[in-house]
Order: C-alpha cells, then sequence, then structure tokens
C-alpha cells in the first residue's frame, strides 16, 4: 500500500507502476547533489523495491516517497534516509506523520460532517419516541429525587438499594417471639429486642439504569447533541492539530456512545414497568405513600 501526501488530499495507490509513471519521480539520484525538501509518501510493498538513492540501490519492502528541492521525486529506505540525510531526515519524517496524522483526522472528520443529520435525526427518535430517553431520564429523576411525586419512603429504599447494588425490595418487620426463640436456638445466645427481619417482596429489574455509565442525559444531551451542534460550527480545514485529533477522537466514539444509550434506554424501560415497581406497594405503610405510588407508576402506562 502506498500513501501519498497532495496538497490538499490522502491519495491511496496500490500500483508501484503509478510512482514509476509519475513526471517528476527518478529511480536513481545521487543524493550528494540533491537536497531534500519533503517526505511526500509512505509506502509498504509485497515485492522488492529498489531504493533510489545512487549510494545504496539496495531492494526493501518499506520507506518513503520524496521530494527534493529542485522538484524531483525518488523513493528511499528508512535506514538511508537517516544515514544520508541524517537530521534533515528525520525531522522531515516526524513532519510527515504528523502531517499524515492530521490528514487522516480531517478525513474523519468530513465523513462525520456529512452523517451530521443522520446523526441528528437518530439523537431526536432515542430522546422523543414513545418511552424514549427523555421520558426515560424524567421518570428516573422522579425516583431518586424527593418531594417530586414518589413517595420518599421508596426514593430512600432505591438510593439504598443503588448503594448497595442489593436489587431485592424487602418489607422490615419486627420478628415475632417464636422467630426470636428460633434464632436463639440456632445462634446458641440472646437475640437483642426488637429485631428486624426482611422479607423479599421483589426483585427489581433494570436498577443499572441509575449508574452514571447509563446517565441518557450524559450520553445523548452531552456527548452526541450539544457536541454536533460545536462540531457543525468548525472549519475542519482550518483546525489545528491538536484539535484535529480530539474532535476526531470524538468522532470515533460516536457510534460507540450511541450503543451505549440504545442499551440504557432498554435498561430504563425494563425498570419503569408497573409489574417491575408494584412490589413497593407491599412496603409502604401509609396509605398516602401507596396512592402516590400507584399514581406515578398509572403515568408511567406500561
Amino acid at each position: 500500500m502506498i500513501t501519498l501526501k497532495t496538497d490538499t488530499a490522502l491519495v491511496d495507490i496500490d500500483n508501484w507502476q503509478e510512482i514509476l509513471d509519475r513526471v517528476q519521480f527518478r529511480k536513481k539520484i545521487d543524493p550528494t547533489e540533491h537536497k531534500l525538501e519533503a517526505i511526500i509518501g509512505r509506502y509498504v510493498e509485497k515485492d522488492w523495491v529498489r531504493c533510489g538513492l545512487t549510494s545504496c540501490n539496495r531492494e526493501h519492502m518499506k520507506g518513503y516517497l520524496v521530494k527534493t528541492v529542485h522538484g524531483l521525486e525518488t523513493n528511499i529506505g528508512k535506514d538511508c534516509g537517516k544515514t544520508h540525510f541524517g537530521v534533515d531526515f528525520e525531522n522531515l519524517s516526524r513532519i510527515f506523520e504528523q502531517d499524515l496524522i492530521a490528514a487522516r483526522n480531517r478525513e474523519i472528520l468530513w465523513t462525520t460532517r456529512f452523517r451530521t443529520e443522520e446523526l441528528e435525526e437518530l439523537i431526536g427518535r432515542l430522546r422523543s419516541e414513545v418511552h424514549g430517553a427523555d421520558w426515560i431520564q424524567r421518570n428516573l429523576q422522579v425516583l431518586t429525587t424527593p418531594n417530586s411525586g414518589c413517595p420518599a419512603a421508596v426514593v430512600g429504599a432505591i438510593r439504598k438499594m443503588t448503594k448497595s447494588g442489593n436489587s431485592r425490595i424487602v418489607l422490615e418487620r419486627e420478628a415475632t417471639e417464636q422467630e426470636i426463640r428460633s434464632l436463639e436456638v440456632a445462634q446458641g445466645r440472646v437475640v437483642a429486642k426488637p429485631y428486624l427481619i426482611e422479607d423479599p417482596k421483589g426483585d427489581l429489574k433494570g436498577m443499572s439504569a441509575f449508574s452514571p455509565e447509563n446517565d441518557l442525559r450524559s450520553l445523548l444531551v452531552l456527548e452526541l447533541d450539544e457536541r454536533l451542534k460545536q462540531f457543525k460550527t468548525c472549519d475542519i480545514d482550518s483546525l489545528a492539530k491538536d484539535q484535529l485529533k480530539t474532535w476526531a477522537r470524538w468522532a470515533g466514539s460516536i457510534d460507540v456512545t450511541i450503543e451505549r444509550a440504545q442499551t440504557a434506554v432498554e435498561i430504563g424501560r425494563t425498570l419503569l414497568t408497573k409489574d417491575n415497581l408494584s412490589p413497593f406497594l407491599e412496603v409502604l405503610e401509609r396509605k398516602d405513600d401507596r396512592i402516590m405510588l400507584q399514581s406515578f407508576i398509572r403515568s408511567l402506562g406500561c
């Protein structure tokens, strides 16, 4: 594979003959008579090619395409470049590699720019569809924020479950005298009263919806929607190399972020259902709390 850097783009060439046919290309040049101006390409060939320096002419499979100050072009191996041109070659090769990375990053960004409308539509659909990301985020907020439409006892229980990683919905009650006697016999000691027992009432599915890695606002709004708006204002061809690197890294993460968001939506839908949340009704002591929770569950519509 041969990669040639032009003034406006990178060109990938498969056939070495195309290099040989270039008007300014010379199979041999004398390094004592020519000074390097720039490295214009690099190659990794499956067949042997000869070094273009008359002082070498050895065969190799990978090297650089170079241009002299007189406008002539030839090919040289990496070792030959260092041997005959020293620091100049090392500086030029470093500049070329940096330019190559920048050009690749610029290609990535132009490809992403082409996808902008498609991405905006996909993000909008994920957020606004029935039981989509915005709906999930809004209802998760109710389940984790006091005085937002969900009983404080449920909010507290969910916070405790999230912190411990325990998904069991339990009812805490005082042990009966018979249960205490049984415990004392089993443990061989006196059990302090009151002794609380946890009665399991259900298992909360989709608890990972509360995890930071599944935060839909972070994924869809901050990482994608807001960044897309910023990206659309960028003049890609004028970005500095470090800016190209930063934006290209973000562009490369887009599809992974979308997949994470889609997974988070499915997890949220699993959590926010009547069957999944109804066991909390069995652990609420106050009638008003049960009425409030029933109202919230009905509002989910699923």
